[in-house]
């Protein structure tokens, strides 16, 4: 049997994003007959009980010590990080007699000593990591190593069927799992005064959000629908015209489900996925709150959306060509296939 050890944590700060992803992974490990540990620290917001919900086993651990004591309890057959605060010296250190370690990354700004680099980000290069990961490490670039969950691939045909009229009624905002920003409130607060009407608008945010009872006074106005914590996602997306939505990993299940976009960057790592989604086509960046305060785009964002369903039909048919669902599979095929796993 493989056994398989992750690195990631998620916190108010942090979001969800990186414990999410790996979860993703991990499931697809565990269908293909791998067992999966978790390592994760003890933070502020962290939701680490996911973990354990989806069947695998969790470890607590300090933030940024390396983990080479339980790498050598569990003698793991591979190693996964996926953590901007950890490095290749982290690496190093925790990695001793494990044949395969996989790094997981969006920045490119950092040295990996591993095995397999993966970069899921649109416009990424694997000659990006030139000088940062050892010559013979395997890169997987691309949204086609996308790691989302697999009902995001089931749903798709069902998801661009409903979108050849390119008509606007339903917009769902998501803003991230833990939205330390507080972004969502904000967005509600613009539209509520913008007057735009006759749209059905849902919220969806994590139970880790620390200002959830504004989101709940900042939606009235909207008569919009708040959800936390929601277990079907991908079919909220499905019934959704439109997602206002920040530029993370949740992006690629939009491109998957074929649903346009207007993203707000909140992070500066969001940044380029955000710039290049655009560039193509598929979305539309309304504000950069790393940079502005500024949220006015978003109420002509959405005037224009409800008007120019050509613009609808056009990001729709861009987004689904980036991503087919079906990333985490080939990872994990290609992770144990380097491990010589069957």
């Amino acid at each position: 049997m493989t056994l398989i050890v992750f690195r990631a944590d998620s916190s108010y700060d942090l979001g969800m994003g990186h414990l999410m992803r790996c979860l993703t992974l991990a499931n697809q490990f565990s269908e293909m007959g791998a067992t999966c540990h978790f390592a994760c620290a003890t933070v502020a917001g962290h939701q680490s009980d996911r973990v354990v919900q989806a069947g695998h086993v969790l470890h607590m651990v300090e933030t940024a010590t390396p983990i080479g004591a339980l790498v050598s309890a569990i003698q793991p057959d591979i190693l996964v990080l996926d953590h901007y605060g950890l490095d290749a010296e982290w690496e190093r250190a925790s990695r001793r007699g494990v044949p395969i370690s996989v790094a997981i990354d969006d920045l490119a700004d950092r040295p990996h000593d591993c095995s397999i680099l993966i970069d899921q980000n649109l416009g990424r290069l694997g000659t990006d990591y030139d000088g940062l990961v050892p010559e013979t490490t395997l890169r997987l670039i691309g949204p086609d190593y996308a790691l989302i969950r697999p009902e995001f691939a089931q749903a798709r045909a069902t998801s661009l069927a409903r979108r050849q009229g390119g008509a606007v009624s339903s917009v769902l905002l998501n803003f991230g799992g833990a939205d330390p920003m507080g972004v969502t409130a904000k967005v509600l607060h613009e539209l509520s005064q913008s007057g735009v009407r006759d749209l059905d608008f849902r919220v969806v945010v994590g139970s880790a959000v620390p200002h959830l009872s504004e989101i709940h006074e900042s939606a009235k106005p909207l008569g919009a629908e708040v959800i936390v914590d929601a277990k079907n996602m991908a079919q909220l997306l499905v019934e959704a015209d439109l997602v206002l939505g920040a530029a993370g990993s949740s992006a690629w299940e939009r491109c998957c489900l074929g649903v346009p976009s207007g993203l707000v960057v909140v992070a500066d790592n969001q940044r380029p996925s955000a710039k290049a989604l655009e560039r193509a086509g598929a979305a539309t960046i309304l504000a950069d709150l790393t940079n502005s305060s500024c949220l006015k785009d978003v109420s002509g964002f959405l005037a224009k959306a409800m008007s120019d369903t050509m613009l609808m039909t056009s990001m729709s048919s861009k987004a689904m060509q980036l991503v087919d669902g079906k990333g985490a599979h080939r990872v994990a095929e290609r992770i144990l296939a380097a491990a010589g796993a069957k």
